[in-house]
């Protein structure tokens, strides 16, 4: 695996317990699953995703999350599948698609990186995301969770926040109704 050969990795990885196994997660964000929208699709319900086109990399937690929304609330909608996290923001911006599904804090990359997308509501419930960190660096996992700490206290996580997601981390957190 990846963690086999690095010591640490930099991006938002969900604390699932499979991943607890592989490698340490210095948990620091709470997220949850958004469906994202072009500015002119706004759907009031899951229902209103029927018959729409849903952008998506295959095999995520994302599309295992839609999948079990087709069974539990009898919908039907069809794939549009692509490689890469960056496409679905493209496709989805420029229609190609109706809706996504992403992690919240990547929700909020792609509503500043494309101004005509929107946040319509979340899908799962809340878990944290943090970095990986090699399960034998138990120094770099200790000075990671002191910063992590020092930059939520000090409101330098706010300030970054506000810089990539276009919100302060407190806003974020109002958000997703914590």
């Amino acid at each position: 695996t990846l963690m086999e050969n690095v010591d640490l990795y930099i991006d938002g990885i969900t604390d699932l317990a499979w991943r607890e196994k592989m490698f340490n997660i210095i948990k620091y964000v709470p997220s949850r699953q958004m469906v994202v929208v072009k500015n002119d699709f706004k759907p009031k319900t899951i229902s209103d995703l029927n018959n729409k086109v849903c952008v998506m990399v295959r095999n995520t937690a994302m599309e295992q999350n839609l999948e079990k929304l087709k069974i539990t609330h009898q919908i039907n909608f069809t794939y549009l599948y692509t490689e890469k996290f960056d496409d679905m923001d493209k496709l989805l911006s420029e229609g190609k698609a109706d809706f996504t599904v992403y992690d919240s804090d990547r929700a909020f990359a792609a509503m500043a990186n494309y101004n005509n997308l929107n946040i319509a509501w979340p899908i799962s419930e809340t878990l944290m995301m943090g970095w990986a960190i090699h399960k034998k660096n138990k120094l770099l996992k200790t000075i990671l969770e002191k910063y992590f700490k020092y930059a939520q206290e000090s409101a330098i996580l706010d300030k970054y926040w506000k810089l990539s997601y276009g919100v302060t981390f407190i806003d974020y957190l109002k958000i997703l109704n914590l």
